[in-house]
């Protein structure tokens, strides 16, 4: 029996250690551009954060369309807390047509207070 259960001991050395994970070494952007294409079409500026009174998040981030058409693009936006911890679920794509070489910008808010942060994602309009 003791030579049995050596074994089977022996038939368990050749279990594989878990895959770990690697690091990202790149902090999460704050605004990311679904279609790599888009960076070829737009120019973004510094968005701009402000807290109100009630404790409500604004963000204004400046974009604008590099070429000289319209382009019709979708974006959406998360909050964070100050533990980057998700407030809400991710949000609805909405529409925003930017015009040809022109600045303009996004503006949004979080419905609630306690964010500390937020990721706003760009796409082509589907």
């Amino acid at each position: 029996l003791p030579a049995i259960f050596l074994i089977a001991l022996t038939g368990c050395t050749d279990i594989k250690a878990p895959t770990e994970a690697r690091l990202d070494p790149f902090v999460p952007p704050q605004v990311v551009l679904v279609n790599s294409d888009l960076r070829a079409h737009t120019a973004i500026g510094e968005p701009v954060m402000t807290v109100d009174r009630g404790g409500i998040l604004h963000v204004t981030l400046p974009v604008r369309s590099t070429v000289e058409r319209k382009l019709y693009v979708e974006y959406r936006v998360r909050f964070f807390d100050k533990n980057h911890q998700p407030l809400g679920g991710q949000g609805d794509w909405l529409p925003k047509i930017l015009p040809g070489n022109t600045p303009d910008m996004i503006t949004t808010n979080s419905t609630g207070p306690g964010a500390a942060d937020f990721q706003l994602d760009i796409r082509w309009a589907e």
